[in-house]
């Protein structure tokens, strides 16, 4: 009986030695992957930064590049005479407009601006002048 104890407990004691030893293995193994994992983020926080400055760098860079192009047509005389047919046939696309709007009494919206002002203003003369008279009748009620 003594044999069939101690084969007992040499197998539960095998059980144990493999049991601490995955365990120990399997920590190793989830230290080894944490660190895996970290300097995974690191490379690719380092590569996005990189990627986002390249990209910033090509916007500036196109940017810049439109606006010496835009500058360089602004001088072109072709590109100056269009702008400025481009502003008298505006200003005479108002003026049409105006006339009609005028022929058939509607109100153009510097029409409307201005009128608005002008409300604007009696509309504060009228509170002054609501105030003024309410002080002077809580005044004349105070005196009798």
């Amino acid at each position: 009986m003594s044999e069939q104890v101690s084969f007992v407990q040499e197998g539960v004691d095998r059980v144990g030695d493999a049991f601490r030893s995955f365990d120990a293995g399997f920590q190793r193994l989830q230290k080894d992957l944490r660190g895996r994992r970290k300097t995974f983020e690191k490379q690719i926080n380092t590569s996005r930064k990189t990627v986002e400055r390249q990209i910033n760098a090509g916007r500036r860079d196109f940017e810049k590049a439109t606006r010496k192009r835009v500058n360089e047509l602004r001088k072109n005389p072709a590109v100056k005479r269009a702008i400025g047919v481009r502003n008298d046939a505006t200003k005479q696309f108002e003026s049409q407009v105006s006339t009609v709007l005028g022929f058939f009494n509607v109100a153009t919206r510097s029409d409307l601006d201005r009128i608005e002002r002008k409300l604007g203003q009696i509309a504060k003369k009228l509170k002054g002048i609501e105030r003024a008279k309410r002080a002077n009748g809580s005044a004349a009620v105070k005196a009798s």
